[in-house]
């Protein structure tokens, strides 16, 4: 997780979903830490201890079709990895259960090879102030209640790629996204829909 004592906030870096972004924007504008550490696994730890308890709370989510897509780039990157191998060796765990779960923890002490889900505890409810879409990421960033001054631009990390455009990869990603991330089209206010272009951030 990464937070701002001084602004009061705790925001919990769903991956996949503009985390390297908005980590940049506020450990430099807004004086925000990676909680125990600044290990990419460590920010996306989203245990919230008791001090962070009156902190406001928020998360990112992405399209889960867009999502999936930035997830197979990231892990098959200078390889030809077919997709279902690509999630096989990902593990890309869905935002309903990152958000849902009180106790996920990725940290440097766990095995490369462990899935996400092995640290799913039993789903505990949670306090969420806020859900930002990377869709309309610099309008909701704006709207958050210690942003003082608006954001003239974002700085954009891990374009995508061409051949995510690719028909023949449409079907598995879709197949996976029905099985696995369903959830993440209801919850979070995203048509499932086949005619989804790829976004770049």
């Amino acid at each position: 997780m990464v937070y701002s004592d001084s602004h009061k906030f705790v925001y919990l870096c769903t991956p996949k979903t503009a985390s390297t972004t908005l980590l940049d924007v506020f450990t430099t504008q807004f004086g925000a830490k990676v909680y125990q550490g600044d290990d990419t696994r460590d920010r996306h730890d989203n245990r919230v201890p008791e001090r962070f308890a009156g902190y406001f709370t928020f998360a990112t989510v992405r399209h889960p079709y867009t999502r999936a897509l930035s997830g197979y780039s990231y892990v098959s990157l200078g390889r030809d990895m077919p997709v279902d191998e690509a999630f096989r060796h990902f593990h890309l765990i869905s935002q309903a259960d990152y958000l849902y779960n009180h106790d996920l923890a990725i940290t440097n002490r766990v095995p490369k090879t462990a899935k996400w889900e092995d640290f799913l505890a039993p789903p505990t409810p949670r306090r969420i102030d806020a859900v930002l879409h990377t869709e309309r990421l610099l309008w909701e960033l704006n709207a958050l209640p210690f942003v003082s001054k608006p954001f003239a631009t974002l700085p954009v990390y891990n374009r995508g790629k061409p051949e995510w455009r690719n028909p023949k990869m449409d079907d598995a990603v879709w197949e996976h996204l029905l099985r696995h991330h369903l959830d993440d089209f209801r919850l979070f206010g995203y048509e499932v829909e086949r005619d989804v272009e790829p976004l770049l951030l």
